[in-house]
């Protein structure tokens, strides 16, 4: 059974189990408090019986809705009133809530009789308004679960870190020459852009602005695509010898010599 609309989030989890559809939780997603229809996006994944906890391990989402609780109602302290009565209405449904640049950021739906509704977000540094978000409810999920993958090391492949100046257009163009690109996100709030790249077995984020510092966030399943990777980033931009780290590789009986080597690497 393929999805509609959630199937590249799971096949990002390599989530090889048959797929569960629960006939309960179909019926509770598509009424909500107030009797309010959700979107099929919404109702689809809200109908799995994995849902809460594939967002709970492969997301960096907390204090999650679980289907019955999908719809109640949230009280935002300085929300103007406008944006409270979309919540109080049911016009905007609170997801769940992450933190994005040491600031809790509230998620919302905002069902919009569209297949795939957009999402709304509160976040502390605009505290009265709800902001639109340019993604839709699946590509929200969809792609944290891709920015945990490769901002956040485990023991699974090769992570490598850096924090260096301005990014520049240029640099944004020579990548997408190099690797193939992701989509984009704009994040309006701070002015902050995660511009996302990826070969079969390297993924490379890079969240910059533009006028401060970049961040620079990359993954690779083994040392050779790793090195490939370095490849790629040094002989552009020789300034990252400076700054990259190796974040974490896998434990075993070479590691420390994979360590020694990425250091002969960056050199």
């Amino acid at each position: 059974m393929n999805l509609k609309y959630h199937q590249p989030t799971l096949d990002l989890i390599h989530k090889a189990s048959p797929i569960e559809v629960s006939p309960h939780k179909v019926l509770a997603a598509v009424c909500t408090a107030g009797n309010r229809a959700l979107d099929e996006a919404v109702v689809e994944w809200f109908s799995l019986v994995q849902e809460y906890d594939i967002l709970k391990q492969n997301t960096s989402y907390t204090h999650l809705q679980p289907i019955e609780l999908l719809g109640s109602l949230v009280t935002i302290e300085g929300l103007a009133a406008e944006y409270q009565d979309l919540i109080n209405s049911q016009k905007c449904i609170y997801l769940f809530e992450e933190e994005l640049d040491g600031s809790p950021v509230k998620w919302f739906l905002a069902p919009d009789g569209s297949p795939d509704p957009k999402v709304l977000l509160h976040t502390p540094i605009f505290p009265d308004i709800l902001m639109p978000h340019p993604h839709s409810f699946s590509k929200l999920i969809y792609l944290n679960v891709w920015d945990k993958q490769v901002e956040k090391p485990s023991a699974n492949g090769f992570y490598i870190q850096a924090t260096t100046g301005i990014f520049s257009e240029k640099y944004n163009l020579y990548l997408r020459s190099q690797l193939n690109s992701r989509v984009s996100t704009f994040f309006l709030y701070a002015s902050r852009t995660i511009h996302r790249y990826y070969k079969k077995e390297v993924r490379l984020n890079v969240w910059a602005n533009g006028i401060e510092n970049t961040y620079w966030y990359g993954w690779a399943a083994n040392f050779e695509e790793l090195k490939k990777l370095i490849t790629v980033l040094i002989e552009e931009f020789s300034f990252l010898k400076n700054h990259l780290t190796l974040a974490t590789c896998p434990s075993d009986s070479a590691a420390a010599q994979k360590k020694n080597q990425f250091q002969q690497l960056i050199k």
